[in-house]
């Protein structure tokens, strides 16, 4: 049910793409984890305004706004961290590249990513791994997300 714990514990439980309780970045590696979550409030905001409410008139454009402006101030948290190197955590790619990347994939359906070049780049690392490609050929195409970028509607 929770994104968060089950990486968490898929990542104790296999050793892979994780950082131990004791590693000196381990921390910071919990805090990007549930950083994750902070993103997708927003973006569950968003898709609810802009796709799941189908009539105009269940919709809120300044909902759509503030939302858009607060994964705005988000996004800039990520740009910021990827200043001093390519994955959030410096001593590499993790698991909460996937968590927090995830969510700036579809942030990029809300929000322009002129201001956060380090963001878009980093998105290119991610989707261009192995991994990656290979579960985006199984996954297909956008079934919720059918638009390359939702406009809030001015008032």
């Amino acid at each position: 049910y929770e994104s968060g714990a089950i990486t968490e514990y898929l990542c104790t439980t296999r050793g892979q793409f994780g950082r131990a309780q004791g590693d000196a970045d381990w921390v910071d590696w919990l805090e990007w984890l549930h950083f994750a979550e902070t993103v997708a409030q927003h973006l569950a905001n968003l898709t609810q305004q802009h796709i799941a409410l189908r009539e105009d008139w269940m919709r809120s454009p300044t909902v759509m706004r503030l939302e858009a402006k607060r994964l705005e101030k988000a996004l800039e948290v990520v740009e910021a961290a990827l200043g001093a190197h390519d994955w959030l955590m410096p001593s590499g790619f993790s698991a909460v590249d996937c968590a927090v990347g995830y969510g700036a994939m579809i942030a990029r359906r809300f929000v322009r990513f002129e201001a956060f070049p380090r963001v878009a780049g980093w998105l290119g690392r991610c989707e261009g791994r192995e991994a990656f490609l290979r579960a985006a050929a199984r996954d297909g195409a956008p079934e919720i997300y059918r638009r390359d970028f939702y406009e809030a509607p001015d008032v």
